[in-house]
Parts: C-alpha cells; sequence; structure tokens
C-alpha cells in the first residue's frame, strides 16, 4: 500500500517528534510505502491531500490535532477523491478521536489502522459550497476560542488554554435569531450557541 503519510508537528504538545519513528516502524511493518509530508503552514495539508490521489497514493493518514484531520479531509472532499484517511490524534484535546474510540497513545492508533480490516464512515458537512467540516460547525459564545487561542499557549497549557480563551468571551454575549430544521421538524427562537458536530464532546 503507498500511503502518504501528513504530519502537523506544531500539534498538542509537539509529542509526534519523540514517536514520529516509531509510528513509522509500524507502517513499514505492515510493508506500506510511506512518504512523509511535515506541514510549515495552514492549509498545507488540504493542498498535498488534493494530490494524493493523483499521485498514486492509496490512503492518507494525518497525524496532527482535529484541525489538521479537517484540513485533510477538506484536500480529499476537494478532489472527490476516493482515497481512504487514516487519522492520528496529536492534538490538544483530541475530541473527535475519544469521540470515535480511535486509541489517543499514538503508536496505537497507528496500529488500529493497520490492523482495520475494513473502513469506518463518517459524515461531512459543508457550508455553502465553501468549507468542509467533519468535527464541528458552530456559531455564538466560545465558538472563537478554537481559533483565537494561541498554538504556543496550548502547547504550554494544553486543555486550559482554550478554557482562558472561552473566559474572555463572557463579557460579550449575543443572541442570535435563528431557525432551522432537523428531522423534517423546524424550530426557531433566540440562542447564543448552536453546532452541528460529529463529537460527543468540544473543546
Amino acid at each position: 500500500m503507498k500511503v502518504l503519510f501528513v504530519v502537523n508537528p506544531c500539534s498538542g504538545k509537539g509529542k509526534i517528534k519523540n514517536e514520529i519513528l516509531a509510528i513509522l516502524k509500524v507502517f513499514c511493518g505492515c510493508g506500506y510505502d510511506v512518504t512523509t509530508y511535515v506541514t510549515s503552514a495552514r492549509e498545507d495539508a488540504i493542498k498535498v491531500s488534493q494530490e494524493a490521489h493523483i499521485k498514486g497514493y492509496d490512503s492518507i493518514i494525518c497525524c496532527g490535532g482535529d484541525g489538521t484531520l479537517n484540513e485533510v479531509i477538506t484536500g480529499v472532499m476537494n478532489a472527490r477523491s476516493p482515497i481512504s484517511i487514516g487519522y492520528i490524534p496529536a492534538g490538544t484535546t483530541n475530541d473527535f478521536a475519544k469521540t470515535h474510540k480511535i486509541p489517543l497513545k499514538l503508536t496505537e492508533a497507528a496500529k488500529a489502522i493497520t490492523d482495520s480490516a475494513e473502513n469506518y464512515n463518517i459524515d461531512v458537512g459543508k457550508f455553502n459550497d465553501e468549507r468542509y467540516f467533519s468535527y464541528i460547525a458552530s456559531f455564538g459564545i466560545f465558538t472563537s476560542a478554537s481559533y483565537k487561542t494561541n498554538q504556543n499557549v496550548k502547547n504550554t497549557l494544553g486543555h486550559m488554554a482554550y478554557v482562558f480563551e472561552g473566559i474572555s468571551n463572557l463579557v460579550n454575549i449575543e443572541e442570535f435569531d435563528i431557525s432551522y430544521t432537523a428531522d423534517d421538524k423546524e424550530y426557531s427562537g433566540k440562542y447564543i450557541y448552536g453546532g452541528i458536530t460529529n463529537s460527543t464532546s468540544v473543546g
């Protein structure tokens, strides 16, 4: 199997840096032909994932946080590619991985990929033909915390970095008039938060 291994070295506390050789050993031990791509900027993973199928890769395995996974999914969806995606969670909170019972220990997640007999399907959403999401789409209070929290602060404080950023949102709570349809039923009202998610916890 020809695999593109996309790695975000800044995710979480950079723990991938100490375990990348052990992960590659798992893949090579199963006969995978692995090409490693280390991201260096936002949306790097989108660009390389869009081209993966054209370049003959059978699968993309990404190692990083929920944002890295979303970029890889976006790239695959943009290309309308049939390629499968594997995920090794190395982020700050790893909500998506916890929900879908993906091992949080990096080498165990790698082994779960190589041991898997079949693909596991997930829902993917899209905003107005512009942007895909696999983890969460949300609006209102606290939603900016995941985007505004500094990566260096996340690497130092871990999950608490999101908490401190979220606390700063409490001084500016805004209501939104929302109408939506779910399961053929219509709802409307004033909301301070709303989300569509593939996860049982967020941030």
